[in-house]
């Protein structure tokens, strides 16, 4: 995995869209999706993280496995056709970028009068809840290590549920200062904010550029069996697998499960996801208190890497 140290270069101006009513943020957070800030193709459904405060709206999402380390036996994500419906009429307006983050922006670039960003070829990608819990079961000896090491730092480890996807267009709207008309940016300047806003391609003719396939927010949750001491199916599972439940700020800690809950070795991972004893969800209200900070990809190697 890439690093990505430009993710800090505005790390406490948030990558927001605005229109006229509304903002590419409030639009997600009304659909459960915090906003990743800038985009990136890194973090996709089933990756585990913990968010650390960088300041009153931002966290740093810091990856503690990747979804082929937590969730090796899934295959890729499914869309969601149902919330993408649910998003068309709203995503796909013109949004401005928020006026903090412009005018840092405009302090290193103070040819830029204004930014622009569309969404197109959108998508919504996630596993259901019972792939997820059957899953668990074949977690990488260095992802539950990885986990156990957070928990035990008092830290609560989120999995990713959801993703929004898609592509962006940018139109960089610069100023003529001798003319006092709109000018155009010179590729130099076009260069260095595709970087820092997650694009792949400029058009110094058109003023724009353009980003694919970019993972724009995430929507975490708690996904975790709170105690397994025998095998299940024919995945050896450690006892020292542990629970994702421990105490933070916006979740309450719970008493540990009790050993009688555990399933047998005979037990299939459709029994494992609807019998065993499992973390507590989010409830709306910490959802919420979650979401509405952005989220900044702090590095691009997991705990789980790490520990390899």
């Amino acid at each position: 995995m890439k690093s990505y140290p430009f993710c800090v270069i505005f790390s406490i101006a948030l990558l927001t869209g605005c229109s006229m009513t509304t903002t590419l943020t409030n639009v997600m957070n009304e659909h459960g999706f915090q906003r990743f800030q800038p985009p990136h193709k890194t973090i996709e459904p089933g990756t585990l993280v913990v968010l650390e405060n960088l300041g009153e709206n931002v966290v740093s999402a810091i990856p503690v496995c990747w979804r082929h380390q937590a969730f090796p036996t899934l295959q890729a994500p499914k869309s969601n056709p149902t919330v993408e419906l649910e998003l068309r009429s709203k995503v796909g307006d013109t949004f401005n970028l928020e006026p903090a983050y412009l005018k840092r922006a405009q302090a290193k670039y103070p040819d830029i009068d204004e930014i622009e960003l569309r969404l197109s070829n959108y998508s919504v990608l996630e596993y259901s809840d019972a792939k997820l819990y059957e899953g668990i079961v074949s977690r990488s000896k260095p992802c539950q290590d990885a986990v156990a090491a957070r928990e035990a730092k008092g830290e609560t480890v989120y999995t990713v549920l959801r993703v929004l996807k898609a592509d962006v267009t940018y139109h960089i709207i610069g100023k003529d200062r001798i003319r006092h008309k709109e000018g155009k940016l010179s590729q130099k300047v076009l260069e260095g904010l595709k970087a820092e806003l997650g694009g792949s391609s400029i058009s110094t003719y058109a003023q724009t550029i353009q980003g694919s396939a970019l993972h724009w927010g995430l929507k975490p949750d708690i996904i975790a069996i709170e105690t397994l001491t025998h095998a299940v199916a024919q995945d050896a599972v450690s006892p020292d697998v542990v629970a994702t439940d421990a105490a933070s700020s916006d979740v309450v800690a719970q008493d540990a499960a009790s050993p009688d809950a555990v399933a047998s070795d005979a037990a299939s991972p459709d029994v494992v996801a609807s019998e065993l004893l499992k973390a507590p969800r989010l409830t709306e209200a910490q959802r919420s208190s979650i979401i509405k900070r952005a989220a900044i990809l702090s590095y691009g190697k997991s705990d789980a890497d790490r520990l390899k």
